[in-house]
């Protein structure tokens, strides 16, 4: 028992020290000398992820802008939102909560939504942010509107891209590549209106931000997925573990994959492996189960092999069929909330329709006749 209490107080003394100096630090960088500023900038990038909420909380309370300035930069070199994006993305968010409950048409609704997407898309490292945001949220609502950025996030990640004079875009369900002059439309368009809105459970748009080209997003979405312990998702990253990652993704990014399939074949197979590496990794958190591959590992396919055929005999356990039918009512959540919206859409019309009814109906009021001699 005393030992316990020695242990308490060296790692309350260490925590004390770390504590300190990250507040020695925070001050230099807003100190007269200018090697003084960047040696604590430098520092603070050193320390790690681990300091990114004192840098949030010293951006608020600071007034100096050398300061801010600079802790925006370190933000930045740690991969995170700096902090006035930090707030951009904070009242994104509160805006489309707000929006779900709106009297809203489904065409309204998505003319509102995207243009809060486009302005998450203007900002930096936003969609790892949302996906670590997502692995500590409890809240359900919050949750449904971190997945909905999070999922147009990475749809748009393969909007754009260009290798050695041809461009691959990908809009509204169409892939078009423009080699030179010459352009190649592929896929139908979507019409957009009917069933947006709707949007993904945090699980299903976490899933598709690990199956982005980002390996920042993908490690992101896997430490969440893992945190909210999110069972649902087991029988996909088998299914993304036993195929190849670069038969994976949007339309557009798939056709990028076969324009430089001949220049990375070697790069390729490294990172694949990487790829399949960390998903068992993930896997073994979620099921507790032990099998590869890893870094270790020489014959990934048995190792694959075995999680196939854990899982046709483990998918109907009571806890894998409970967490499937948690997310068909989360599902079921955003279509109702999308009903609602549309009905008060709809109440309003209607009463907008029956006082322009009731002013149509209204007496004209008439002229008074002005009595005899009383004219003019």
């Amino acid at each position: 028992m005393r030992r316990v209490g020695i242990v308490v107080v060296v790692f309350g003394f260490i925590g004390f020290l770390f504590a300190d100096e990250i507040d020695d630090l925070l001050a230099k960088l807003g100190a007269e000398d200018w090697a003084e500023r960047e040696a604590a900038s430098k520092a603070l990038v050193a320390k790690g992820s681990s300091v990114i909420p004192r840098l949030l909380e010293a951006f608020k309370t600071s007034g100096d802008s050398e300061t801010k300035m600079r802790i925006s930069a370190i933000l930045k070199q740690l991969g995170h939102p700096g902090a006035e994006a930090v707030a951009e993305i904070e009242k994104c968010v509160s805006e489309y909560r707000r929006l779900v409950d709106a009297p809203l048409t489904n065409e309204e609704f998505k003319k509102e939504t995207e243009a809060l997407l486009e302005k998450m898309r203007k900002l930096e490292n936003v969609a790892p942010y949302l996906a670590e945001r997502l692995g500590e949220s409890a809240d359900v609502d919050l949750s449904l509107a971190l997945a909905f950025f999070l999922n147009g996030l990475v749809e748009g990640m393969g909007e754009e891209s260009s290798l050695g004079g041809t461009t691959v875009i990908e809009r509204g369900g169409q892939v078009i590549v423009r080699i030179g002059n010459r352009k190649i439309v592929m896929g139908e368009g979507d019409d957009g209106e009917e069933g947006f809105g709707e949007g993904l459970t945090p699980a299903m748009a976490l899933l598709g931000a690990t199956k982005s080209g980002d390996e920042k997003l993908n490690n992101a979405a896997l430490r969440a997925l893992v945190k909210r312990k999110e069972l649902s998702v087991v029988g996909e990253l088998i299914k993304y573990l036993l195929k190849s990652p670069s038969e994976e993704g949007t339309e557009a990014q798939l056709v990028l994959r076969r324009l430089r399939k001949q220049k990375e074949e070697g790069q390729t197979a490294e990172k694949e492996k990487k790829v399949k590496i960390r998903l068992a990794a993930a896997l073994r958190e979620l099921t507790g189960e032990s099998f590869g591959p890893d870094e270790k590992t020489e014959d990934f396919s048995s190792e694959i092999g075995k999680w196939t055929e854990w899982w046709n005999t483990t998918k109907d356990k009571p806890e894998y069929r409970e967490a499937r039918l948690k997310e068909e009512i989360l599902l079921l959540k955003l279509k109702e909330a999308q009903a609602r919206r549309q009905l008060r859409a709809f109440e309003k019309k209607q009463e907008e329709l029956k006082k322009a009814l009731e002013e149509i109906r209204k007496p004209k009021e008439e002229s008074p006749i002005p009595e005899k001699g009383k004219e003019k």
